[in-house]
């Protein structure tokens, strides 16, 4: 099992990343709570490539997504 350590230079390193734009986050879907059981199959299954996102209200991605995105903006109506 890894071990975590806590550490303000690589921290600070991440953070210097994510400012220039380079870190990417990549989703592999966007489920209601409704679809928390579809979630979790998939979850399950071993065939997911990117995170799940899950909210207790309908999300909208924006920009619209696209299966990877360098900036997350999640707005909730």
């Amino acid at each position: 099992m890894p071990m975590v350590h806590p550490s303000g230079e690589q921290m600070a390193q991440l953070t210097q990343i994510a400012e220039e734009g380079k870190l990417k986050t990549y989703l592999d879907g966007v489920f209601s709570l409704q679809e928390a059981g579809r979630a979790h199959t998939l979850i399950e299954s071993g065939h997911v490539r990117g995170k799940l996102v899950s909210g207790t209200r309908e999300a909208q991605w924006w920009p619209p997504w696209k299966g990877e995105a360098t900036h997350s903006i999640w707005q909730f109506p």
